[in-house]
């Protein structure tokens, strides 16, 4: 049984707070839905004593999911989502208990910030042009999510979702 190699590229273009250009496409077998990890630029660890190539580190700056497939080129966006808390405006208070909220937010090109705070241009994003994407294999292209299902809450009479 032999596995499909794993789609390599790099990012083309900074569209905006959420997606960017991919310089692979349908071409290159790119499909909508396919998902991939930016990287960070390799780093070669070497041992300060004797100079030996101890191995080479990339990490992981974001994952996105392609929503839009051309045949040289895609669009992928990203997905993955994380908590935040934001403190209730005076009219929304309800006394000492209720100082802040949490939101479920999708994670950015420019990091974890509101985007009412975000430049959109590509200097201010934590991804840039030129940095290295690798597709996910199936089994970890699958969005992880920890946000709270009202479904799953046993203390809630109804669910908005069911």
């Amino acid at each position: 049984m032999t596995t499909a190699r794993a789609i390599k590229g790099k990012v083309a273009k900074i569209m905006n707070e959420r997606e960017l250009a991919l310089n692979r496409g349908a071409d290159a077998g790119v499909q909508e839905g396919m998902r991939f990890q930016v990287l960070q630029p390799e780093v070669v660890i070497e041992d300060p004593d004797t100079k030996e190539q101890l191995g080479i580190l990339q990490r992981e700056k974001i994952k996105v999911k392609v929503v839009e497939v051309h045949p040289k080129y895609s669009i992928a966006q990203t997905y993955e989502t994380y908590q935040a808390t934001f403190p209730f405006s005076a009219a929304e208070s309800l006394g000492p208990f209720s100082a802040a909220v949490a939101r479920t937010r999708v994670r950015t090109l420019y990091g974890e910030q509101p985007a009412a705070q975000q430049r959109i241009d590509a200097q201010g994003a934590t991804v840039s042009v030129g940095d290295p994407v690798a597709q996910l294999p199936e089994e970890e292209s699958l969005p992880r999510s920890n946000v709270f299902s009202p479904k799953s809450n046993p203390f809630s009479a109804r669910s908005p979702f069911s």
